[in-house]
């Protein structure tokens, strides 16, 4: 099933199961009502990491499914969503500020004494991806700045 958009994955991930929008606020848990899959479902707004990943493993596929993104173009971001952590959550585990972690997602940049190769091991363990997939997010994230800089003239 091709990719076509993020409203069409949650939907149809449900149904192939076989799930009542009911069924399924059940199945994850008592904080998610109807309405918020609703405007999950029809694109109103996008779950936040732990709805994500709850989403995910009740019709048990993987959040990148749902986000309609293919690992190896994801965003350190999307990592880090698809891993059920808010950038409050995950910046602790790599001893950053949440600010730290966000300007490393956004534009590649880490906190002064940290390697990038030390940074995509921990994003690899933290985040249960492959270090290939978490040094590509990186390079991207590295370039899109770099690009940006150029096109800006700075």
């Amino acid at each position: 099933m091709g990719c076509r958009s993020w409203t069409r994955r949650p939907y149809g991930a449900r149904l192939a199961r076989g799930a009542s929008l009911d069924a399924l606020a059940a199945t994850v848990g008592g904080a998610v009502t109807r309405q918020q899959l609703i405007d999950d479902e029809s694109g109103a707004r996008r779950p936040d990491p732990p709805r994500l990943v709850a989403l995910a493993e009740a019709p048990q596929v993987p959040p990148e499914y749902l986000a309609c993104i293919k690992p190896y173009r994801a965003d350190l971001a999307d990592l880090r969503h698809w891993a059920g952590l808010t950038a409050e959550l995950a910046a602790p585990h790599f001893g950053f500020s949440r600010w730290s972690l966000l300007r490393a997602e956004k534009i590649g940049r880490l906190p002064m004494f940290h390697s990038p190769d030390d940074f995509v091991a921990m994003a690899a363990a933290i985040y249960a991806r492959p270090n290939g997939i978490v040094l590509g997010a990186l390079r991207r994230a590295q370039f899109r700045a770099l690009l940006a800089r150029h096109i800006l003239g700075m």
